[in-house]
């Protein structure tokens, strides 16, 4: 019966595991407790009448093991990738000026208009390039683009 429990306990951790962010921690307990109920099961014999080969719990484990990984892999991939939506994905780009005046003015990125400010005067005209640096509050902070020689 303990053998059972603790293959019933790696199935629960398996569970939790998708819902609560433990960093493959409660996934990694579920295979170690699936492999202990599983070697008590098969060192019994059987479990509730059935007999139960080692190979069922060697190969539950390893396949979570590999989903486990896959899932780790694509988590990490998916942290370090650059942000593609929202104005995070902004900086660095390159927008072209709509109108300007002194410190702020109209920039277009994207195909939409946003409000720009830059830190010093400059007289930009309509259709210079100018490089988003941050957003703040919905408006952007631009600087011009730098030409190398």
């Amino acid at each position: 019966m303990l053998g059972l429990g603790l293959v019933l306990l790696g199935l629960i951790l398996i569970v939790l595991e998708t819902h609560i962010v433990s960093g493959g921690l409660f996934g990694i307990l579920a295979i170690v407790f699936i492999l202990s109920g599983g070697k008590i099961i098969t060192d019994a014999g059987q479990v509730l009448g059935f007999a139960v080969d080692w190979g069922l719990f060697l190969g539950i484990s390893a396949a979570l093991a590999l989903f486990l990984i896959l899932v780790g892999r694509l988590t990490h991939r998916a942290m370090k990738s650059k942000d593609t939506a929202g104005t995070e994905s902004m900086i660095g780009q390159t927008a072209v000026i709509n109108e300007w005046s002194g410190r702020s003015g109209l920039v277009l990125i994207r195909g939409e208009l946003w409000q720009a400010t830059s830190d010093h005067t400059h007289n930009f005209k309509s259709q210079d390039s100018v490089v988003i640096k941050e957003c703040d509050d919905l408006k952007l902070k631009v600087e011009p683009v730098k030409i190398l020689p």
